[in-house]
């Protein structure tokens, strides 16, 4: 993926609570699973740890499991939610409910795979650093709220290495070098 050039502003980002089918490695896609009772007491925890950071607004994806993870960080913070349809995950397709784990397309979709009824990876990669961008045109400090494969996206286009993203785990996102377009990212929790 060719590296995006953003606007060099801080930004937070923290993937959803846990879910049953985060629990049994499932695909979820567009699939809306709530949160389980872990989900939940994980976004108390990160509200927490939230509350003395300095954010403006929180832009969540719309499936219930991001969003309700916005809600419970919202509440505690008294910050307001704005909802983009372009934060969702990717639409798996056929694959939405299957194990991960024995998955083989997954890994080859990335390089271009086609997968039935699945998102490609041009458009999901297109639609979600163009969320970024416009989260980020304003003059204030946004919190996202998302998935996993979204944050996989951010990730590439900061030219940050790749890690998986464990559920409610707040990260702060800083342009460390504003000409060189270099960014550094911190766990806070």
């Amino acid at each position: 993926m060719k590296k995006l050039i953003l606007p060099h502003k801080p930004f937070y980002f923290i993937r959803h609570g846990e879910t049953d089918w985060n629990k049994e490695y499932r695909a979820m896609g567009h699939t809306d699973i709530p949160l389980n009772q872990n989900g939940l007491e994980q976004a108390l925890i990160a509200a927490d740890c939230l509350q003395d950071m300095k954010f403006d607004r929180i832009i969540s994806s719309p499936l219930s499991r991001a969003l309700k993870t916005a809600q419970i960080i919202a509440e505690k913070s008294g910050t307001p939610i704005h909802i983009v349809e372009e934060f969702k995950e990717c639409s798996w397709g056929i694959l939405e409910g299957q194990n991960l784990l024995y998955e083989p397309r997954i890994q080859g979709w990335e390089k271009g795979a086609h997968i039935e009824s699945a998102e490609h990876y041009h458009d999901f990669s297109h639609r979600v650093l163009q969320a970024l961008n416009q989260a980020l045109a304003g003059s204030d400090t946004p919190l996202i709220v998302s998935h996993g494969g979204v944050y996989r996206i951010i990730q590439m286009a900061l030219g940050l290495p790749h890690h998986g993203l464990k559920n409610c785990i707040p990260i702060f996102h800083n342009p460390v070098k504003q000409q060189d377009g270099v960014w550094d990212a911190h766990i806070l929790i």
